[in-house]
């Protein structure tokens, strides 16, 4: 794997976290809890 291939999919790493990072912080309290649930 190449530098350039490590840092494209560090990014695309990141960038997901952070999408489901504000996907989380803009759930209700039940959805959070369903979430909790479903793990």
């Amino acid at each position: 794997m190449s530098k350039q291939e490590r840092e494209e999919i560090i990014a695309i790493i990141m960038l997901r976290k952070n999408y489901a990072e504000e996907m989380l912080r803009n759930m209700s309290d039940e959805e959070l809890v369903k979430t909790l649930d479903e793990l």
